[in-house]
C-alpha cells in the first residue's frame, strides 16, 4: 500500500474508501489515514495483517466517522483513538473472543456486530465489551454472538441513551425471557426489533451446540415507559413466543404497536423442503392471534400481522 504515501495529493481530499483482499503491514494503516486525512468512511472487505494478527487503528486527528469490517481475517480490531467515529459495522467469522475492542470512541453511537462463537462455554458480557462506549443509541447484535445475560444495572450507564435495539437470528427454540434484561437496562429504548431464526438450512451449522438454555430471572417487576414498537420477524403462534410478547406488553406500559412478520424467504430452505409453520394463515387466525395477545390488557395496542 505504498501508493498512499507516494501520491499524497491524489488522496488528500478522499472522503470515502472501500478496499478488498489486501494484507496490511504494521505501518499501512497509519500511512493510509495520514494520506487520506479527510477520510470519513472506510470499508475493508476480506483484509488482514497476517496469521493471528491484530489490526490497530490509532488516529486521534482523523475525520473517520464510519468503519465497516466485512469478513476480515484479523483476530481482532482495536480502535485505540478514533474520536469522531459514529458508526461501526463488523461482520466476521468464527473467533474465540470479541472481534473488536473499543478504547477512545467518545462519539460512537451505532454498533452492528455479527460474530460466530462456536464454543457455547464462552459467552461474553456486553458490559465488559462496551465499557468505554457512552453515547450508544443503536445496537445490532446477531445471536451467533452468544450473549451472557447479566444484571441490568451493569449496563445502565452504557444503555442509558439506547433508542433502537436489533437482535437477529435468535434460535426459535430459545426462551426469550432473557432479552428482558436488555429492556430493563435501556430506559430510553423506543424500538425493539427481534428476528427469530427458523431457517432449516442453518441448523446443521450449529448442530450439537445448545443455545436454547439462556436463563435470566427478573430481580424486579420493572416497567418500561418509553418503548413504542416491538417488531418480530419469524413469528409463529407458539406458547413460548406468545407468552413472551404478553410479558413485554405487561412491562412496556407505553407500547403502541406490535408488528409480527413471517420468516424471511430463503432459497436454500425451499430446496430442502418447507418446515411446518404456525404463522396465521388467514384473517380468522390473525384475529384470534390478536385476541389472545390483547386479552386482559386495557390499553389499545395496535397489533399488525403481515
Amino acid at each position: 500500500m505504498d501508493f498512499f504515501g507516494s501520491c499524497p495529493s491524489a488522496f488528500r481530499w478522499l472522503t470515502n474508501l472501500s478496499i478488498q483482499n489486501l494484507r496490511f503491514n504494521n505501518s499501512d494503516m497509519p500511512n493510509l489515514l495520514n494520506a487520506c486525512d479527510q477520510l470519513r468512511f472506510l470499508c475493508m472487505s476480506s483484509c488482514d495483517s497476517g496469521l493471528q494478527s491484530v489490526l490497530k487503528i490509532d488516529a486521534p486527528h482523523s475525520q473517520l466517522m464510519e468503519l465497516v469490517f466485512d469478513i476480515c481475517s484479523c483476530v481482532r480490531v482495536e480502535l485505540i483513538q478514533v474520536p469522531k467515529l459514529v458508526r461501526v459495522v463488523c461482520d466476521t467469522g468464527v473467533l474465540e473472543s470479541a472481534p473488536i475492542v473499543f478504547c477512545h470512541v467518545p462519539l460512537l453511537r451505532d454498533i452492528s456486530l455479527t460474530w460466530s462463537v462456536m464454543n457455547e462455554l464462552s459467552p461474553f458480557l456486553l458490559s465488559n465489551w462496551l465499557s468505554s462506549v457512552t453515547s450508544l443509541s443503536t445496537l445490532t447484535l446477531d445471536f451467533e454472538d452468544w450473549i451472557k445475560p447479566e444484571d441490568p444495572k451493569r449496563l445502565s450507564r452504557i444503555f442509558n441513551k439506547l433508542r433502537d435495539l436489533y437482535l437477529s437470528d435468535v434460535f426459535a427454540e430459545c426462551n426469550l425471557e432473557w432479552t428482558l434484561y436488555l429492556l430493563e437496562a435501556a430506559p430510553s429504548l423506543k424500538n425493539f426489533f427481534l428476528k427469530v431464526q427458523r431457517h432449516k438450512c442453518t441448523r446443521n451449522i450449529y448442530e450439537g451446540i445448545n443455545r436454547t438454555n439462556l436463563q435470566w430471572k427478573a430481580l424486579s417487576n420493572f416497567k418500561h415507559h418509553i418503548l413504542n414498537l416491538l417488531d418480530i420477524v419469524g413469528f409463529e403462534v407458539d406458547y413460548k413466543l406468545m407468552t413472551y410478547i404478553r410479558r413485554v406488553m405487561d412491562r412496556a406500559v407505553q407500547l403502541k404497536m406490535i408488528r409480527l412478520q413471517h420468516k424471511e424467504p430463503c432459497d436454500d430452505c425451499d430446496a430442502q423442503g418447507p418446515l411446518g409453520s404456525n404463522f396465521p394463515r388467514n384473517e380468522i387466525h390473525t384475529d384470534l392471534t390478536r385476541e389472545i395477545l390483547a386479552h386482559g390488557f386495557s390499553s389499545a395496542i395496535e397489533i399488525i400481522v403481515v
